[in-house]
């Protein structure tokens, strides 16, 4: 910086006008690399360059340059001194375009600000012919609703206000990082220096536990702030970007439609369904109502692309609708199809890939098509659309393909279960007859019932535990290779016994490992006792590895047909910030 800004003392005004072969200026450079104190002082010794185009990106001045290179605290500072006047619609496409790249770049204040000036710039095609709702139609992760954090995540997201201490936390904890230790070293120099020389040593291993143990908890502290940190920044991004939306939608509503149709504002719609956006639908409810009863080139609705795209959240706040909703429902599309026609139809891939196992994925598109039908009037259950299929008909010609592939999944699952299950109770079977210790020649009862009676009890019945639970697995499985897989089947019977089947086989292999670890103490007790702790302990590794590859599977077919349901009626006031806008999500 020393060098540059002796450069610009001995430079002319007119000299950083200079451009290179791209015809760029230094600015233009300083806004790429994110130079801010060097901007800062170019643009103080002329401030013309701030509206000078360059040719490197299409012609764009220096303030929509940082914010296509992402440049965020460049962007703050020039969209500050920049003449706002470049920015009105009535000028030219500039504020079109920088509008459209703070969205890019997930600055969301910066653009509301500027929409808050120039409203009009939110139904404004930019340079390139796009507009800022068809960028965040495609920006799922901007709101809450195509936001997917796992569930501690989601709580902290939930608690956190729009604005918080926790990122001014977590800067200042990087700083204080090197202060801490630093701190923590000077303390363990005063300690080595104590006079006495026993009491020295007994410090400084004192000192060495006391700093482990202040680093780890340092650690884990710094990682807390991180976390809370990043939380705070996905919740203010979501506050920003669901303000920036109402007040392009405040706009659209004092549009006419033949401008809505320029805009393509159905196929923007669309996307934004497509997407899981359910803050469009919220918005499209308060700003322009007639849109929901509006129809695309097919003849279908809102409603109807929601169900089409299996997107549950959507189609649960259209479904709350009332008399609106069944107004939407009596509708077909121009090749006669209904909404339970358009149920039956195959969910796109897209969907589909988000649940394991075709066995699942056919269970939801039967509970998809169940809903739809508990919606529609008995007589569209029987409807011929132009194809002369009925709904049920063409469900059942749509998922052929899936009810194959979701019954070669359970039997190949059941199959695999069920080889595990038959050797855990063969060995179980031998070992209940084969006791550790041997039998009384007397009395034929085991040694050891008399000598170690709790240890040995704990050995039998977590034997016998074993031997129940893996015939109980081994008959569940059974039960699903010899099953007829119709497909009502997929709903509830055939999961079910899955379900029971590997819940089983769990316990019966953590039955089998307690009981295996059982037997070695019970024989190593008198000898070498402290070596069965280690194997004990090393027993629980078959535990985990099986918890690790099966437990995710188990609690999603759980979840499915006897969880909470996936299509829960939203309350209005999770998608809706005009009034509070630290709603919980």
């Amino acid at each position: 910086m020393k060098i540059a800004k002796e450069l610009l003392r001995r430079m002319e005004q007119a000299d950083l006008e200079m451009i290179n072969d791209y015809g760029c200026t230094a600015l233009t450079f300083a806004a790429i690399s994110g130079e801010k104190k060097l901007a800062r002082a170019i643009v103080e010794k002329n401030g013309s360059l701030l509206s000078k185009e360059n040719k490197l990106d299409d012609g764009q001045i220096p303030v929509i340059v940082a914010a296509l290179y992402g440049q965020k605290h460049m962007v703050n500072y020039l969209y500050s001194v920049t003449p706002k006047e470049l920015f009105s619609p009535e000028v030219g496409k500039d504020g079109a375009t920088l509008i459209n790249s703070l969205i890019r770049a997930e600055m969301y204040d910066v653009a509301s600000m500027l929409l808050q000036q120039y409203p009009k710039l939110g139904v404004t095609p930019d340079k390139n012919g796009y507009y800022a709702l068809q960028l965040l139609a495609h920006k799922p992760s901007a709101f809450p609703s195509g936001t997917k954090l796992v569930f501690w995540k989601r709580w902290i997201h939930s608690c956190l206000m729009g604005h918080s201490p926790w990122r001014s936390l977590t800067d200042s904890a990087k700083g204080d990082q090197t202060t801490k230790a630093s701190m923590i070293g000077d303390h363990s120099i005063e300690i080595h220096h104590s006079s006495d020389g026993e009491t020295n040593l007994t410090g400084n291993r004192g000192l060495q536990i006391t700093s482990f143990v202040l680093k780890v908890l340092h650690g884990l502290g710094w990682s807390i702030l991180s976390c809370l940190g990043l939380c705070h920044d996905r919740k203010v991004i979501h506050k920003d970007a669901n303000e920036l939306l109402t007040l392009i939608f405040k706009e659209i509503e004092t549009l006419s439609m033949k401008d809505l149709e320029e805009m393509d504002i159905m196929k923007i719609l669309y996307d934004a369904i497509e997407q899981g956006i359910i803050e469009f639908v919220d918005k499209i409810f308060k700003y322009r109502t007639g849109i929901l009863y509006k129809r695309d080139e097919k003849g279908r609705t809102i409603f109807s692309h929601a169900i089409v795209l299996r997107q549950d959240k959507i189609y649960s706040f259209l479904n709350a609708l009332g008399t609106r909703k069944s107004i939407l429902a009596r509708r077909h599309d121009f090749f006669g199809n209904n909404l339970l026609h358009l149920a039956a139809k195959l969910s796109p891939l897209s969907r589909l890939d988000k649940i394991s196992g075709a066995a699942l994925q056919m269970q939801r598109e039967i509970r998809w098509f169940k809903e739809v039908e508990s919606i529609v009037q008995p007589r569209m259950k029987e409807e011929r659309n132009a194809y002369n299929k009925t709904p049920s008909e063409l469900f059942t010609e749509e998922h052929k393909v899936l009810a194959k592939e979701g019954e070669r999944w359970m039997k190949n699952t059941a199959g695999s279960s069920m080889i595990v299950g038959t050797l855990i109770a063969a060995v179980m079977f031998t070992t209940a007859f084969t006791v550790p210790g041997g039998n009384d020649n007397k009395t034929g009862l085991p040694v050891m019932l008399e000598t170690q009676q709790k240890a040995f009890l704990i050995f039998m019945a977590s034997n016998a535990l074993s031997m129940f639970t893996s015939s109980t697995s081994i008959l569940m499985f059974l039960g699903i290779l010899t099953a007829r897989y119709a497909e009502g089947d997929f709903l509830k019977s055939l999961p079910t016994k899955l379900i029971f089947g590997i819940t089983c086989l769990f316990v019966s292999i953590v039955t089998m490992m307690a009981s295996f670890g059982t037997a070695l103490y019970l024989m190593l007790i008198k000898q070498v006792a402290w070596i069965s702790y280690p194997i004990i302990v090393f027993s629980v590794v078959p535990i985990a590895l099986y918890s690790l590859l099966q437990f995710p599977l188990l609690v999603e077919m759980i979840s499915r047909p006897y969880g909470h349901g996936i299509f829960e009626k939203p309350k209005k006031k999770l998608y809706s910030f005009e009034t509070d806008t630290t709603t919980s999500i």
